[in-house]
């Protein structure tokens, strides 16, 4: 039976933060990962966290699932870099702002100060938090919800029903490298790509 989650503030933050879905994969060679922070990173570059998926070829390189953050290896240091925009050049790579990083590691697999970040136009590692997982991994579970509850017992209730409600995971969508939830009123409940917060839309292809 799916998980329930009753989607609260304190859930909604945390999902803020990482986004994802169980997959099946396998524990030896995992090809979806998390690239998780609950700390200041969630905040100067949130749009870049969530799910990732292991593009095939080589050499290796991660692309965001339904987002626009390719995560890749460049003379031993690991750079995210944005999309190109309206780029559909077949080598996903070259798709890829690679002069332009907003995170970069030296240790793909560690945690928290191997990991720099870009804030006011400068690098910094002061987010003992941030890692790259394995989508299957136990630090993911919290977020591995199918089922969550939008609820409340203010306005919201009367003025806006239909954005409240069960939300159901619409299987195979992402958005910002986040799951996207769907109740029966047909609303969606994502984080909107260059957003770092969960919001009600009418249209699942809400982009900038």
């Amino acid at each position: 039976m799916a998980t329930t989650c009753h989607l609260l503030l304190s859930i909604i933050y945390a999902m803020n933060h990482v986004g994802a879905i169980v997959e099946n994969e396998s524990e030896s060679e995992p090809t979806e990962y998390v690239l998780a922070s609950t700390g200041a990173v969630s905040y100067y570059q949130g749009t870049s966290l969530g799910v990732y998926s292991l593009l095939p070829g080589q050499p290796p390189v991660y692309k965001q699932k339904g987002g626009d953050y390719y995560l890749h290896e460049d003379r031993d240091t690991w750079y995210l870099s944005p999309h190109i925009t309206n780029c559909n050049k077949t080598v996903p790579l070259w798709c890829a702002a690679t002069w332009i990083a907003s995170i970069k590691t030296v240790d793909i697999e560690g945690v928290g100060d191997v990991w720099f970040y870009g804030r006011d136009k400068e690098w910094v590692n002061d987010d003992p938090t941030l890692q790259f997982i394995p989508l299957s991994s136990t630090p993911a579970a919290c977020i591995t919800c199918s089922t969550v509850v939008l609820a409340s017992t203010g306005p919201a209730q009367e003025s806006h029903p239909d954005y409240l409600g069960v939300f159901q995971t619409v299987p195979g969508l992402y958005s910002a490298g986040r799951p996207v939830y769907k109740n029966s009123a047909g609303r969606y409940l994502m984080v909107k790509n260059e957003y770092t917060s969960w919001a009600v839309w009418e249209e699942e292809e809400e982009r900038l």
